[in-house]
């Protein structure tokens, strides 16, 4: 049995720190966003549409956050198949030409993640804009930070992709 190749797992560990930004940047982002609406409700502007006609669009909104709980692990899956050849299950530690397809594609799954995880808010914004309902922001801001606990990924994780793939 050969032995770990250790440089597979710096370089995991420099793109894991990469990501961990970006993912950071993200949650800034959302704080953002939340700190813009809780400032246009203190200023107590105008309404935007009426309440009844926002029923639609709030619907839809919830459905696509609660959808992330599905999709994000499906695409994350997909970005991380093994590849289908004679080497297709064998550790990709011990093929250091694979490494940065590899690493990459975990950075790629990493960034969907992030992205999907923050479009929710996004979408709540949107959502107070036509109603001025600051629940309807905050259930869907709340649905995108815990979309983004639970599939924030750990470098752990990463670090069993890399023995197991």
């Amino acid at each position: 049995m050969q032995p770990y190749r250790l440089e597979a797992f710096h370089a995991l560990k420099r793109e894991y720190r990469k990501s961990v930004i970006i993912g950071g940047t993200a949650l800034m982002l959302d704080f953002l966003l939340c700190f813009f609406t809780f400032w246009l409700r203190a200023r107590n502007q105008s309404a935007g549409l009426l309440n009844e006609s926002t029923d639609f669009f709030r619907v839809v909104f919830i459905i696509f956050a609660l959808s992330n709980f599905l999709v994000v692990p499906l695409l994350q899956r997909l970005i991380l198949r093994p590849w289908l050849t004679d080497t297709a299950y064998k550790p990709i530690y011990r093929y250091p030409e694979r490494w940065p397809l590899f690493i990459g594609k975990l950075v790629i799954s990493a960034i969907l993640i992030y992205a999907l995880s923050a479009f929710p808010v996004v979408l709540g914004v949107v959502l107070y804009f036509l109603s001025r309902k600051t629940a309807d922001f905050l259930l869907l801001a709340g649905i995108a930070v815990i979309c983004l606990i639970f599939y924030f990924p750990r470098y752990k994780q990463w670090e069993n992709h890399l023995r197991e793939v």
